[in-house]
């Protein structure tokens, strides 16, 4: 079990039903399994990585989640919030919500990597790398080993974030 509540469970699989059940008996909605996983994050990480739901089920989800009172800056044990998650997998109706839920743009993971570095390391990311920077995303913050979100442009050779990043002024010369 991993120390995951029936909430959880609601999550993963999505069953909003069930999770409103849950939630109007008190289910601790920011409780976290062994990896320090709570449901908002257990929702978007299971069903982006494995895309078994449709994108309704599970805005109406986090929705529901967020209006109970989801941390929706709650970090895992790597430090990634659900924005990580989301800005990963391009997931832009869910990042979308969380930003206009006070998400942090900036929040930094164990590696210092926030949610724009996140997405900038995969590829055809350009619409939610715009949604970050429009949210009060950094654009030179430095991640893991310094990198800034123009190192890993300039890494996957992805020319028009790398020009949407110059545009923000990123900096040219960060080391």
């Amino acid at each position: 079990m991993n120390g995951e509540t029936p909430l959880h469970y609601a999550a993963d699989n999505v069953n909003t039903s069930i999770a409103g059940l849950l939630l109007s008996n008190k289910a601790d909605l920011n409780a976290r399994n062994i990896y320090a996983v709570t449901p908002l994050h257990s929702a978007i990480k299971q069903n982006i990585e494995t895309y078994s739901t449709d994108e309704d089920k599970l805005v109406k989800l986090s929705k529901l989640f967020i209006q109970h009172g989801a941390d929706v800056n709650a970090r895992d044990r790597n430090g990634a919030t659900p924005l990580h998650y989301a800005a990963e997998k391009a997931y832009i109706p869910i990042a979308d919500l969380l930003l206009s839920n006070k998400a942090n743009p900036n929040a930094q993971d164990d590696d210092a990597d926030t949610p724009l570095h996140w997405a900038i390391k995969q590829p055809n990311q350009l619409n939610v790398v715009k949604l970050l920077i429009q949210n009060g995303a950094h654009v030179n913050e430095k991640g893991m080993n310094g990198a800034t979100p123009l190192h890993y442009a300039a890494d996957n050779v992805n020319t028009s974030i790398a020009d949407l990043l110059l545009s923000h002024k990123a900096d040219l010369n960060a080391q």
